[in-house]
């Protein structure tokens, strides 16, 4: 006889050895993860079920947490839970499916551009505030250029334009948003880009999350807004992207932002300039009205003739004055003219010009005669050292001997074979004592 915990042990020994290594597939229900860090749930399909359990130690390597409704595939042991007397399998490893598995793949993705850097703010290029052109990467039947269009025509009034038609989403589109990209950038076709398309699944949007564009958002020398799906959505072109904005209309507005801004702050400077001017005008206006009416506008003679009358008696003094001061004023002149004409400077200052040319002249003959001294003493010494210089005394037929870079002036003391150099005008000869 066996107790009930004997037969669960056996059965559970017998499961774990019959069923080691089990992959199964199959969709998340009844999903729990509990604050240990383990995480239940139920794997089935149309007709089955089975409880599984995934320990900490192996649920912590999930890149992505599953959800309900998630089909994935596991790999695990088949036990026993005793308490419970219920199989269930151990999960080691889970995999997701489906639009599990692109959730994952975008996971690692992002991890993997995040590690180089990619998504670094350091990197990121500041937006223009008044861009002179404007591209857009998007597809050219969508809604989104007809929206960003109508923005600007909104914000910007006259605004320039540059659309490169692309796919965005299929076989191929990824490659085609990459070369817009670098085609924007090698003929610097606009000042600022915003790509993007309209909402849809992951599966439609997958082609911002793809290598082709990141690498081209990320070299690009243009400042880039991300603008793709709606706000929920999310690619990794919003990270790597210089900007990210919600939708492709907000784009557009980001991109005008200062300039409807500036355009708002000169409408309210104009509106204020037209008030000041308009009250200023009602103030000159009242203020010239009151003028009129004064007694001295509406009758001007009162008010300057006395002003008149003193200013003809003071005209008439003024003329006696000036009359009398010119007529002192010239007979001094006369005076002092007459003296001039008496000391005559122009005689004297003739004079000693000539006196000036007689000593430059003077001295001009005698510097030449200097000269010419100078440079026949110059000749003679210049003769002299061409007649010292040893190589025109060797061109006489003379030479100079040497033994051991001494120089021979005597026969004595000298051996026979003793080496010895003889330096002539044209070249050395070597000779031995005999």
């Amino acid at each position: 006889m066996q107790t009930v915990s004997e037969l669960t042990a056996s059965l559970k020994n017998l499961l774990e050895e019959s069923f080691s290594d089990v992959t199964l597939q199959g969709e998340i229900s009844n999903f729990k993860a509990h604050t240990s860090g383990h995480c239940y749930f139920v794997l089935k399909d149309n007709t089955a079920q089975i409880q599984a359990v995934m320990f900490r130690s192996k649920a912590a390597g999930l890149k992505v947490m599953p959800k309900e409704g998630d089909s994935v595939i596991v790999k695990g042991q088949v036990s026993v839970y005793e308490q419970r007397g219920q199989y269930q399998i151990i999960v080691f490893e889970m995999k997701p499916q489906g639009l599990g598995a692109l959730l994952a793949k975008l996971e690692e993705l992002k991890k993997f551009y995040a590690s180089k850097g990619y998504f670094d703010q350091a990197h990121k290029k500041p937006l223009p505030p008044f861009p002179k052109r404007m591209g857009v990467i998007t597809s050219q039947t969508g809604a989104v250029i007809h929206d960003i269009i109508q923005v600007l025509k909104r914000r910007a009034g006259s605004f320039s334009l540059i659309l490169n038609p692309v796919k965005v989403q299929g076989e191929g589109a990824a490659l085609e948003i990459a070369a817009a990209i670098d085609q924007m950038n090698a003929y610097s076709l606009c000042d600022v880009m915003i790509i993007g398309r309209g909402g849809g699944s992951i599966e439609d949007l997958w082609a911002f999350n793809e290598a082709p564009v990141i690498e081209a958002i990320y070299r690009s020398r243009i400042p880039i807004i991300s603008a793709v799906g709606h706000e929920t959505d999310f690619t990794l072109s919003d990270l790597v992207a210089d900007l990210r904005a919600p939708t492709p209309s907000a784009a557009a507005e980001i991109i005008t932002k200062e300039r409807s801004r500036l355009l708002q702050v000169l409408h309210n400077i104009s509106s204020q300039l037209d008030s000041h001017v308009i009250q200023l005008l009602r103030l000159l206006k009242r203020s010239l009205s009151h003028t009129l009416k004064h007694p001295f506008i509406q009758s001007p003679e009162a008010l300057l003739a006395r002003h008149f009358q003193r200013l003809d008696e003071t005209a008439f003094e003024l003329t006696k004055n000036m009359t009398t001061k010119l007529y002192l004023s010239k007979l001094q002149l006369s005076k002092k003219t007459a003296l001039l004409e008496q000391l005559r400077p122009q005689t004297r200052l003739q004079q000693k010009q000539k006196e000036l040319l007689k000593v430059s002249l003077t001295l001009d003959q005698k510097m030449r005669l200097q000269l010419s001294q100078r440079r026949q003493l110059l000749e003679k010494y210049k003769s002299s050292f061409i007649a010292m210089n040893p190589k025109n005394i060797l061109k006489r037929g003379y030479c100079l001997l040497f033994a051991e870079n001494q120089l021979v002036l005597s026969s004595k003391k000298h051996v026979s074979g003793e080496a010895m150099r003889a330096e002539l005008a044209d070249g050395t000869l070597h000779l031995r004592v005999l």
